[in-house]
């Protein structure tokens, strides 16, 4: 195989070390409407691969149905209004973390609604023991 041979690998762009918003950049993100949830809206802040922060607002009177993450930790901070989350009345700078697996939907709506900050993130998988991990736990490092 010659030089020529070689393709260059394709060059992705850099994602930004890190992203500040403020109130008037967070207001041009447009509320997207959520399948199947009549009175859901949906804001993201930020994305990287299964990982995800964002704002979720609920009109009074509506719910967001049952789901389940199956591979994510779910945080979430009650921003503005009152809900109903795993069976517990959540009120503003209320906070709710949802492991994997778990079912969660939002209920009992107050008068005002529901905004709620949310992050997930995809939740590390048991593996098998690899060669060197040993070494790893104890704080040495083997090549």
């Amino acid at each position: 195989m010659t030089q020529q041979d070689v393709q260059p690998e394709a060059q992705l762009p850099e994602p930004p070390s890190f992203l500040t918003l403020v109130p008037d950049e967070i207001d041009s993100i447009p509320w997207v409407p959520e399948l199947g949830a009549e009175g859901v809206t949906e804001r993201v802040l930020w994305r990287s691969g299964h990982n995800e922060v964002g704002l979720i607002r609920i009109e009074p009177g509506a719910s967001k149905p049952a789901h389940t993450h199956w591979r994510a930790h779910h945080h979430i901070w009650i921003v503005d209004g009152a809900c109903t989350m795993l069976g517990r009345a959540l009120a503003s700078g209320s906070y709710a973390y949802i492991p994997p697996r778990v079912a969660h939907e939002v209920t009992d709506v107050g008068p005002q609604g529901c905004t709620f900050l949310y992050t997930y993130g995809r939740a590390e998988l048991p593996r098998s023991p690899l060669p060197g991990d040993e070494a790893l736990a104890s704080g040495v490092w083997a090549e």
